[in-house]
């Protein structure tokens, strides 16, 4: 069996999902239980952990799980909750699945510069910031600490 949904995740800690996830996935029996595989594509929306500026960031996830009826394995993490009997909860699968694949922080990008740590304001382009880079620091922003530096 084949399913090809649009699922609605709500709000993670900072993290906001302003469209439903399209899964993707196949449905196989497999002995007393269930072999999901396929795909969830989701865009993650919050603020950069470097510029604080918006950012939206689509985050793909490959799926490859199993789940037996509950009550048939001696592991306490073998438990789940999105299958129940023959009922498959497949808005509780994706919810777990993207919140488990979010990262620690979103990023505008990879060359993203932060902010300034004399003014305060973006270091990338059109950010705003006219302060001199410092020798060494090549504009970025760091944390200074003695302790970190070379002998």
């Amino acid at each position: 069996m084949s399913l090809d949904e649009s699922i609605a995740v709500p709000a993670f800690a900072e993290f906001r999902f302003p469209h439903p996830a399209h899964a993707e996935l196949n449905l196989k029996r497999v002995d007393r239980g269930l072999q999901i595989d396929g795909a969830v594509a989701v865009d993650v929306a919050g603020e950069c952990v470097r510029c604080l500026e918006d950012v939206t960031v689509p985050i793909e996830i490959d799926v490859d799980e199993r789940f037996d009826p509950p009550g048939t394995t001696n592991d306490p993490l073998g438990e789940n909750n999105v299958l129940s009997g023959t009922n498959l909860d497949v808005s509780d699968l994706v919810r777990q699945l993207v919140t488990s694949a979010l990262p620690f922080g979103l990023v505008c990008n990879e060359e993203c510069r932060g902010l300034c740590t004399t003014c305060g304001r973006s270091k990338n382009p059109g950010g705003g910031c006219d302060c001199p880079a410092t020798e060494g620091n090549h504009g970025e922003s760091q944390v200074e600490n003695p302790a970190f530096e070379d002998p």
